[in-house]
């Protein structure tokens, strides 16, 4: 993430292997901008930020939908990583059977 370092959202006590990801995948989907810089990462942490005007600029609304799933503020709230890879692969092997009908 080009816009805040791994260390600094350590520091701000956001950091996991969901939201990290997120971001990750967010600022792929938004051309290399970043969801975070460090004062939105800061007022994200004190819940003064909203994130979704950011990732609302991606055009594909699964994408959208599933970043904003992982991003929640709340870690609870979290879509896990695991569950992310199952969907995925379910999703994968049901696109290749229309395939392989069509």
């Amino acid at each position: 993430m080009s816009g805040t370092s791994s260390y600094q959202f350590f520091k701000l006590g956001v950091l996991d292997s969901n939201y990290l990801n997120s971001c990750a995948i967010a600022e792929f989907w938004l051309d290399g901008v970043p969801v975070f810089n460090y004062s939105e990462a800061v007022s994200f942490r004190k819940k003064e930020y909203d994130p979704s005007q950011k990732i609302n600029r991606i055009e594909d609304l699964n994408v959208r939908n599933l970043v904003m799933s992982m991003i929640q503020y709340d870690r609870d709230q979290r879509v896990d990583c695991s569950r992310v890879i199952k969907d995925w692969y379910v999703v994968r092997m049901i696109m290749s059977l229309f395939e392989f009908v069509f």
